[in-house]
């Protein structure tokens, strides 16, 4: 889940192993889905309590991934395997062919209701085609791709577990629908370059640790101009780390009850990633509920400093044009009105040069200053 952190925490604080362990015990089975719901809210672990003070501080460093990747194994006590810790072998044919998550739920209207929701709203943000291709990653149940495949896109389903990919492939079988399924980790899958209009992810990109070099195999993959899609992801720029384990209620649960990697990304943090990947990338809000921002980086071929140090500042990119490749190799970026390019810092003794061009027969004015958006 996306944890709400904007908002002071007023609930229990856990502050060790078996703090979390009494927590999950009082998890009980007669819960309906908004009470576990507030359960979960109610709780939230104490980062530094749990691992103490972090050994390095670099996000993009390997001590950053390997210090994640410990804290994984102590909260969940399991050793970090996506192939043994991320499977779902409960899945029945006989049920949830016809009743896959969430309506196989005693009581599923809320569940069902997000997701049909988030479906409705990429759908408003995407104009997909027949004939286009889509590869999702996590695929799970396949609801998202049953979806785009019935409006003629072909899909491909990444997933780790076997169990899903079979689930999917009788579900479009029976329709009579095309599909392709890869079986593995995320950055085991190697994807064919510039084959795919989009990419898709459903709260399913922050179980993956090596998530920057997924991008770039994302990238290659995707054709010119292509898109990648993140949905219900749990990225806000209040969270307290540029990405790792995250500590709300929920997550807690899932990884020491379930063993899967929970993530939580830095707004800041994730756009720099998709910047440094080859991505300019669009945040889309309609409600701050669970699943309800989308983000969508288009595929670019960064050509000036302007989008490999400054773009990833966190300057919201709403109301400007995509860019373009101008004939020079340089970047074209500019909106209505108004271009503000946020500058990374030079040394003194450095110099930059800035080139404004016009091309409608207009006063402009040229303003430098300290406030960095």
């Amino acid at each position: 889940g996306q944890d709400t952190l904007l908002q002071p925490f007023s609930g229990q604080r856990l502050a060790s192993i078996a703090d979390i362990d009494r927590f999950l015990a009082g998890m009980r089975s007669d819960f309906s889905e908004r009470e576990l719901r507030s359960y979960w809210d109610s709780h939230r672990a104490d980062r530094s309590a749990l691992f103490g003070r972090a050994v390095c501080s670099d996000p993009h460093a390997p001590a950053y991934r390997d210090q994640i990747a410990r804290e994984y194994e102590q909260l969940s006590g399991r050793v970090l395997d996506s192939y043994e810790n991320e499977r779902t072998p409960s899945i029945d044919q006989g049920i949830h062919l016809a009743r896959p998550f969430p309506y196989d739920m005693k009581h599923a209207s809320v569940a069902a209701s997000q997701m049909l929701y988030t479906f409705a709203r990429v759908f408003s943000l995407i104009d997909f085609a027949e004939g286009q291709r889509l590869v999702e990653f996590g695929s799970g149940w396949g609801n998202a791709v049953f979806q785009f495949a019935q409006a003629g896109v072909a899909v491909t389903l990444v997933d780790i577990e076997e169990n899903f990919l079979a689930l999917a492939r009788e579900r479009f079988t029976r329709l009579g629908m095309p599909l392709e399924c890869l079986h593995g980790e995320f950055n085991d899958v190697e994807l064919p370059a510039d084959t795919y209009d989009y990419a898709f992810f459903m709260s399913a990109y922050h179980h993956c640790l090596d998530h920057a070099e997924l991008l770039k195999k994302i990238h290659r993959g995707l054709k010119d101009g292509g898109r990648s899609i993140f949905c219900g992801e749990p990225i806000d720029e209040a969270v307290d780390v540029p990405w790792g384990l995250r500590m709300d209620g929920e997550s807690l649960w899932a990884i020491r009850h379930n063993g899967w990697l929970e993530l939580g990304f830095r707004e800041s943090y994730f756009r720099e990633s998709l910047l440094a990947a080859g991505f300019q990338v669009r945040k889309h809000v309609f409600t701050a509920e669970k699943g309800e921002v989308i983000w969508i980086a288009h595929k670019i071929r960064p050509g000036n400093f302007f989008f490999d140090h400054a773009a990833g500042t966190g300057v919201e990119q709403e109301d400007y044009y995509p860019p373009e490749a101008s004939p020079a190799g340089r970047i074209v970026f500019s909106r209505k009105g108004e271009t503000r390019l946020p500058l990374p810092r030079f040394p003194l003794d450095s110099a930059a040069q800035l080139s404004l061009i016009e091309h409608v027969d207009t006063d402009a004015v040229l303003r430098v200053g300290a406030d960095a958006n």
